[in-house]
């Protein structure tokens, strides 16, 4: 890892955090078993009493759940371009063999255990990484799959699920991600390129997917463009360049950019947040308030103290009581935070903030 020196007496890190933080930060949850996902996976799978055709796909016996599940994994163009495609045409057609959903999915996937796991991504968490839905996708093998199950391992569990189907990808083409002044593992929309999979290790791999999810997470709040995180950092637009104050950085690959300074941060709250604290307090009260509700990690004893999620439940129920419609309650949820003053920057979140806990 480069390290440089910086303005004040300490060497800031190329990255936020080392990329074995991934074992060792607080309140980690404890990776989910094959045997979890299988039976958090099967129940997405029952059969039922449906006749169905799906994409260009016939089923018979299946239920409504299985069916919406096979359509939120497959979308009909991606599969007919996919059909003439050499690593793909061959489990396209052994598929479509098939008469029920399960086992097209195993013959489309390689097989059961990536099917569970594809499964466990798409619903629990609202990442789908179906190459049969995403343009452009390669087909994850199991080492690939495990390391993003890794990495999406540090999303706290008292998070809601946050996408409906979000792209998670591995990028079809290899020669994607080598340039002449260095390369890219990743970028926001979650596309993974070739350098993560060949040039990373399984604990780099889940760092960069983690540092992408904190790109996801600044969105809610359009940290890239929004004055009072510039302001955190005293970000200047300038015609030579970004301007910065370096003694808020976590990082020198956070200097790069605000939306860069954002995700280094959340992840440096995540996997480093005792340097972030010292560091930037400002970052460190915005990033534990408004992106993790409350929850620290500076020590094993504060796992479970999510004192902001509970505040905006206790508002969001009663926005409830008043309204009806999801745009009436939001609406009544941003009076309240205005009124009460506790939070105020909850008013700078986008309405698919406040969607995803409604």
């Amino acid at each position: 890892m480069f390290t440089l020196l910086t303005f004040n007496s300490f060497a800031l890190q190329e990255y936020a955090a080392p990329f074995s933080s991934v074992n060792s930060a607080k309140c980690l949850q404890e990776m989910p078993t094959l045997l979890e996902i299988s039976k958090f996976s099967n129940k997405f799978l029952h059969r039922g009493n449906k006749q169905v055709a799906i994409n260009g796909f016939k089923f018979r016996n299946e239920s409504e759940t299985s069916s919406r599940l096979f359509r939120s994994l497959t979308r009909s163009y991606v599969l007919k371009k996919l059909d003439k495609h050499e690593d793909f045409s061959h489990l396209i057609k052994a598929a479509k063999n098939c008469d029920s959903i399960r086992c097209a999915l195993n013959e489309l996937f390689k097989g059961q255990e990536m099917v569970y796991k594809t499964i466990y991504l798409s619903e629990k968490y609202g990442l789908n990484t179906s190459p049969y839905r995403n343009n452009d996708a390669a087909l994850l093998n199991l080492k690939q799959m495990n390391a993003i199950l890794k990495g999406i391992n540090l999303i706290p569990s008292h998070f809601p699920r946050l996408w409906k189907s979000k792209r998670l990808v591995r990028h079809i083409k290899e020669d994607i991600g080598y340039g002449h002044v260095g390369m890219i593992f990743a970028n926001a929309s979650i596309e993974l390129y070739t350098p993560w999979d060949r040039e990373l290790d399984k604990d780099g791999k889940a760092y960069t997917l983690f540092h992408e999810i904190g790109h996801n997470l600044a969105y809610f709040y359009n940290l890239n463009y929004s004055s009072f995180w510039w302001d955190m950092s005293g970000w200047i637009d300038h015609p030579m360049g970004w301007r910065y104050n370096r003694d808020e950085m976590v990082s020198t690959y956070g200097q790069t950019n605000p939306g860069e300074d954002a995700a280094e941060s959340i992840a440096a709250y995540r996997l480093n947040p005792t340097n972030l604290k010292r560091v930037s307090p400002k970052k460190y009260a915005f990033i534990r308030d408004y992106i993790y509700l409350g929850q620290e990690y500076l020590s094993s004893s504060s796992c479970g103290h999510t004192p902001v999620k509970d505040y905006l439940n206790k508002v969001i129920n009663k926005a409830w009581k008043n309204c009806s419609e999801t745009s009436c309650v939001i609406e009544n949820i941003r009076q309240s935070i205005k009124k009460d003053n506790r939070f105020p920057l909850f008013n700078k979140a986008k309405d698919d903030f406040f969607e995803v806990f409604l």
